[in-house]
């Protein structure tokens, strides 16, 4: 007589075990990366996203003052401490006009380290290597007078009001292009005899292309290896193409986000904005008479008045 079959006890084999936890491990091994590439995307359009703002701040801005800028700073790029010592510099001016504090408001001051939060300050970038691994806050010392913008009215624009001791401890990954003429470099109007030399932004003649604020990389780990930009003092406010970013994908490349004097901001890649242009097309001679050439190119414009060289 036959033993009647017993009935196997529940679970799973080993065989099974490890076909599940390989099958487990496939999927995290193909989720890993696209988890990653959206993280690393939704980074980038954070970060596009507080370029905008800044076009939006900027442009409200010099409409109160019939199309002038606010001023982007000393024509020394690295006098941050002294810049700052100024209520018509960019970063007290413009975040006003977005309802985010000023960087004076943020603690820019003797006495206090202003390293704005990565989350929701449009002064960061949430890519921005920001600031366990780097030697950060950057620090920059200004001790003397205060200084006045060139050509203006002390009583109106903060002239000199004796020494100001100036200690600034400061972290920031937007920065104005240090490329633009010293013309857009002030405030004022330009229907003020005083003033005959300002630039309006209307009169720029290639708005949609010319650089306004540029994406301040935060470290060469961002850039190719043994780039010629690769080095460089990166403690300031404004900056050009040899402090330009690489954090982000843009166009299948490494690159970051522009803003432009018209308002708008879109990415372009490291390599295409930081390269001379001697074997594209030239520009036409510039308005000025003055050839486009150097690292200005026909829709990334650094100086809209003359030739952007090294």
């Amino acid at each position: 007589m036959h033993q009647p079959l017993r009935r196997r006890d529940a679970g799973f084999t080993l065989i099974e075990l490890l076909v599940v936890i390989s099958i487990i491990a496939l999927l995290i091994g193909i989720l890993l990366p696209a988890l990653g590439a959206a993280r690393s995307q939704a980074r980038t359009l954070a970060c596009l996203s507080n370029v905008r703002q800044w076009g939006i701040g900027f442009l409200a801005a010099a409409t109160d003052r019939k199309e002038h800028l606010p001023w982007v700073g000393d024509s020394g790029a690295d006098n941050v401490a002294k810049d700052a010592t100024m209520d018509m510099w960019w970063g007290h001016v413009v975040p006003d006009y977005l309802g985010q504090p000023s960087y004076r408001e943020l603690g820019a001051n003797p006495d206090t380290v202003p390293l704005p939060s990565r989350d929701d300050s449009i002064f960061v970038d949430p890519a921005a290597d920001f600031p366990d691994n780097l030697n950060v806050p950057y620090v920059n010392t200004y001790a003397g007078p205060r200084p006045g913008i060139p050509d203006m009215t002390p009583s109106k624009y903060g002239g000199s009001t004796g020494t100001v001791p100036n200690e600034l401890h400061f972290f920031f990954s937007y920065v104005p292009s240090s490329a633009l003429p010293i013309g857009l470099n002030r405030v004022g109007t330009n229907t003020d005899k005083r003033y005959p030399k300002l630039v309006p932004l209307h009169a720029i003649p290639q708005s949609s292309a010319t650089v306004l604020m540029t994406e301040l990389r935060a470290s060469d780990a961002e850039i190719p290896p043994g780039d010629n930009w690769a080095g460089r003092d990166l403690a300031r406010s404004k900056a050009n193409w040899k402090r330009a970013s690489g954090r982000h994908r843009v166009d299948g490349g490494d690159g970051a986000n522009y803003l432009f004097i018209d308002g708008h901001a879109a990415g372009f890649d490291y390599e295409y904005v930081t390269r001379d242009n001697e074997l594209d097309e030239l520009f036409p001679v510039g308005p000025n008479g003055f050839p486009q050439v150097g690292f200005n190119r026909k829709d990334f414009i650094w100086n809209p008045f003359g030739p952007a060289g090294d």
